[in-house]
């Protein structure tokens, strides 16, 4: 089963079955490049983090937090050095708010529409450009905590894995309930659809419409029904950590409706232009008092996203004033010359190979076991 799930992963973050993009020998390059990068470094990071937490033992859990946020800044600005900046990606922004939204870090309820195995690392690009970066923490399917390194770190670094068909609250509100209690100045991200759109699968897209309607909701186009759980429990555990929700809409120039979107690793077949709307919605507008007003409201932000993804399908833009934002160079380049030091100071020993061979092998076991049995 397990093996199972890995393939179908594969299998969506490559392409979808009707992508018609096909690889030139730079872009081809470019993502041999990442992948040369960023998989690798997954087991030398866990071995330093797994370093700092032990020392940790005698530290203030602010300075830990601070030296992990920092660990997981390094990776993920070595991702945007891929994905934005080698990969020339050219996003536009869209809202009344976008100058003051960067100006100040903010505790934050992000949620977006999920269209793409990419939508993550776009989170990425808008916490990068109000700051900090290490402080996004993630409401994860369960599925993931079983990939390798990484499903392990996400768990120690504060994000909740949810298993949709088997709810634990009381677990996930222990964990949302530390972010307050440590204090920590975070993003909690959630993408309320529980998983990517796919028009591959009209049978999940018709099962989501169904309920939709069976509900008394409008059934949506573009998007599937979002699920409340997760986003209510969130806001009713943490309403008063949180200064606003952030409403994102992310649409991909050159995919009508969202169909056969760029994923993981199809993304440098070609430039992408990304467009992204951001919508700021101060905490004493947003309803919580219980989960059947939530899904109601919820659902009517989805609607709305709906329309404007309709909108946008016949103009080639979201409404309202906009603006080009790029990352500039001199953010990305230490983040990633870390990152590679780190990968060298491994490969370029012997002793340090054979270090990084026994973590690969042990630290991939560990992380495998500690999701089936703890997480």
């Amino acid at each position: 089963q397990l093996k199972s799930w890995f393939l179908s992963q594969i299998t969506m973050l490559s392409s979808s079955k009707a992508d018609a993009e096909t690889w030139d020998a730079k872009s081809l390059c470019l993502l041999m490049l990442a992948v040369a990068v960023l998989i690798p470094a997954a087991p030398p990071f866990l071995l330093l983090w797994f370093i700092i937490r032990l020392v940790s033992i005698f530290m203030p859990f602010k300075l830990y937090n601070y030296l992990d946020e920092k660990l997981y800044s390094s990776y993920q600005w070595t991702v945007l050095f891929f994905y934005e900046y080698l990969a020339q990606t050219k996003i536009i922004l869209y809202g009344d708010s976008i100058d003051d939204l960067f100006k100040k870090k903010e505790r934050v309820l992000y949620f977006s529409n999920h269209q793409s195995s990419v939508d993550w690392i776009i989170t990425d690009m808008l916490i990068a450009r109000q700051g900090g970066i290490g402080r996004s923490r993630y409401l994860l399917k369960n599925e993931l905590k079983y990939i390798p390194y990484y499903g392990y770190y996400f768990y120690q670094h504060g994000c909740i894995f949810v298993n949709r068909s088997e709810f634990k609250a009381d677990q996930a509100v222990r964990s949302l309930i530390s972010l307050e209690a440590n204090n920590t100045n975070s993003w909690v991200i959630i993408f309320p659809e529980g998983t990517r759109i796919n028009y591959d699968k009209p049978a999940v897209i018709k099962k989501s419409q169904e309920f939709a309607t069976s509900h008394g909701l409008q059934p949506l186009r573009y998007h599937l029904t979002p699920r409340v759980k997760g986003t209510y429990l969130t806001l009713n555990t943490l309403a008063n950590y949180f200064d606003a929700v952030y409403d994102i809409t992310i649409a991909y120039e050159g995919f009508t409706g969202g169909k056969n979107v760029p994923q993981l690793f199809s993304w440098f077949k070609r430039r992408r232009t990304l467009h992204i709307h951001l919508r700021r919605l101060p905490m004493d507008l947003v309803p919580r008092r219980n989960q059947e007003e939530v899904a109601s409201w919820l659902h009517g932000v989805f609607a709305e996203k709906d329309r404007m993804m309709s909108e946008f399908n016949e103009t080639g833009r979201f409404a309202g004033p906009s603006k080009v934002s790029r990352l500039p160079l001199s953010r990305l380049l230490p983040a990633t010359a870390f990152i590679l030091a780190l990968i060298g100071n491994f490969w370029l020993a012997d002793f340090g190979l054979r270090m990084y061979l026994g973590t690969m092998l042990l630290g991939g076991i560990v992380s495998i076991v500690y999701a089936m049995f703890v997480i």
